[in-house]
């Protein structure tokens, strides 16, 4: 479990915890941040109010649940909310305690990304046969639409920028 985020503090969620759907959690550092100065966050209880409210068919959540978790380890940060913004606190859940019904499913490959896609599709498909497979997306096309509005914006601003040396180098000729 959470392989690819390295671990700060504390451990992960061993399998029997997630299949049982524990009340442990995990928190990023910058969630660990917001705890006193010397205080560890590990084994200390959240409450979180995402638990209490009953949302209905939206979040996937086992009935009668109580809003408590126990923290159980810190992982490394990791960017969020797109490329450019501020990390925001996260907690995560095993997906037996809350789940949203649309999940994303990020798999590492060596080579080419969408060599591996129909095998990793025909491995969900042998897993669950009801669970469909949606849209797949590269990590460098993330990253390209993450970066289209800043490249465009740095090319707009060049093009403004040589429309004025020119018309500053006309400008010192004519005189």
């Amino acid at each position: 479990l959470f392989r690819s985020t390295p671990l700060k503090r504390g451990r992960t969620l061993t399998r029997s915890e997630v299949l049982h759907g524990d009340h442990f959690a995990l928190i990023n550092e910058t969630t660990a941040k917001l705890w006193a100065a010397g205080t560890d966050p590990i084994g200390k209880h959240l409450n979180l109010d995402l638990l209490k409210t009953n949302l209905g068919s939206e979040i996937l959540m086992p009935a009668g649940i109580t809003p408590s978790v126990t923290v159980v380890g810190v992982i490394a940060d990791t960017r969020n909310d797109g490329l450019r913004a501020a990390t925001l606190p996260g907690v995560y859940l095993p997906y037996t305690l809350i789940a949203p019904p649309d999940r994303s499913l990020a798999v590492r490959t060596y080579g080419e990304p969408t060599a591996m896609l129909k095998a990793v599709q025909m491995q969900i498909r042998n897993l669950d046969k009801d669970v469909p497979s949606g849209h797949a997306i590269a990590l460098d096309e993330v990253y390209r639409l993450e970066t289209a509005q800043p490249r465009f914006n740095m090319a707009l601003f060049s093009c403004f920028a040589a429309l004025g040396l020119a018309l500053a180098a006309a400008g010192v000729y004519s005189v």
